[in-house]
């Protein structure tokens, strides 16, 4: 019928038109068509396609109108917009159906995002004291928290998706742990991760501009200006983990692949191809252990080379190496559905519980501070569910 891009459709009761919209969590241009052939008809220049009301009169989309996102009923006449949107609800859906009764059923993210973030302490042993939550401001729905700790363990500097007017977008934010201050440092639109350099107070970031380049870059802490160093061409998918002591090196991960680039020569160098590195659930690399997984089994080998060893059969979850590379901590849940956090010592053995686990989600990460007294972990947490009814306007002459 009509060629749209990563499109959305609903289809109008009476089966004779359909709602085409470009992407099911961004604002974009909403047709209807009809459905038996013809011209689509723009009906809002900036909105979600959400459903059709039970008696065809109205389409009802997301927008944010007035900067904070809303519902509204458009009217619909012959496949046309009959008449100005009707607001009906302040607040997200991020996905609805009208069920048999007319009632609306939606989706959205619980208040305060998608992904909750905990933080927990550390005994001398190593194992879990307590949690707590961490109130990290994650808005979007695209991505989990790229999060690094401070060399001295008192900050984080983490990567968060915002919906600003229900537009997303990213944003890189330092927080001191004592105090919960933060400050933003950058905006930007694709995911930007970074690092702590060892030479300078900055951290050194990297951001794909496009779907085939990565550009690097540098924050200063103390002014927040920025210096871009350089780019990467034919990346999809990467970020960078670590550099060498003196900065000038970088070490970037993408799927399947290692690789190095050299801050004065701007040469990028593959060191590995590596099935299955740097998919979910692995730990990330570090300057002691690489990781992968390997038919259902989490594998490790030391960074400077040699075999691999399969380590444990895990799914993929939540995992981290700890900062002295003795052990490898995880998220895992037995047949009760008990969730727990576990660790395995990186030269083998059998897996040991070592607290609770604060979330059910294994889409996320675990994040242990270089003192290995702290440990955040995230992890999504399940939506809202809600229902409205009643919310149409009545037909002209219908009984009250």
């Amino acid at each position: 019928m009509r060629s749209v891009e990563g499109s959305v459709s609903r289809i109008s009761p009476d089966s004779r038109y359909v709602a085409l919209g470009s992407s099911p969590t961004r604002y974009s241009k909403v047709f209807v068509a009809p459905s038996e052939g013809g011209e689509p008809q723009l009906v809002s220049d900036s909105a979600r396609v959400v459903d059709w009301t039970r008696d065809g009169r109205y389409l009802i989309v997301a927008s944010a109108r007035s900067s904070s996102e809303a519902l509204y009923l458009l009217p619909i006449k012959d496949g046309r917009v009959a008449g100005d949107a009707i607001h009906f609800r302040t607040g997200p859906c991020r996905s609805g159906l009208i069920n048999t009764a007319g009632a609306l059923v939606c989706q959205s993210a619980v208040p305060g995002g998608i992904y909750g973030a905990f933080i927990g302490t550390l005994d001398d042993a190593g194992r879990l004291e307590n949690w707590r939550p961490l109130d990290v401001r994650v808005s979007g729905s695209s991505a989990t928290l790229a999060l690094r700790w401070s060399p001295d363990s008192t900050q984080i500097v983490y990567g968060a998706p915002v919906e600003p007017g229900g537009i997303e977008t990213h944003v890189v934010r330092l927080r001191n742990m004592a105090t919960g201050e933060e400050r933003e440092l950058y905006k930007g639109a694709n995911r930007p991760t970074c690092i702590w350099a060892s030479q300078s107070p900055s951290l050194i970031c990297s951001e794909l501009s496009n779907s085939k380049t990565m550009d690097l870059f540098t924050i200063a802490l103390g002014t927040g200006h920025i210096e871009r160093i350089g780019s990467i061409n034919s990346v999809m998918y990467g970020k960078v983990f670590f550099a060498s002591p003196d900065d000038k090196v970088l070490y970037l991960m993408r799927p399947n692949e290692l690789f190095r680039w050299d801050t004065a020569t701007q040469q990028e160098t593959t060191l590995e191809w590596i099935t299955g590195f740097g998919s979910k659930g692995v730990p990330v690399p570090t300057q002691q252990w690489h990781a992968r997984h390997e038919n259902g089994r989490l594998e490790i080998r030391p960074a400077s080379g040699g075999d691999w060893k399969p380590l444990i059969s895990l799914r993929q979850t939540q995992s981290d190496f700890s900062p002295d590379g003795k052990w490898v901590y995880f998220h895992e849940w037995d047949t009760a559905e008990t969730h727990g956090l576990y660790r395995i010592s990186t030269a083998g053995g059998q897996p040991e519980r070592v607290g609770s686990f604060p979330a059910a989600g294994a889409l996320g990460g675990i994040f242990i501070s270089p003192d290995q007294r702290k440990i955040i972990a995230e992890a999504q947490v399940a939506p809202e569910v809600w229902l409205m009814e009643n919310f149409e306007p009545k037909p002209p002459g219908s009984a009250h």
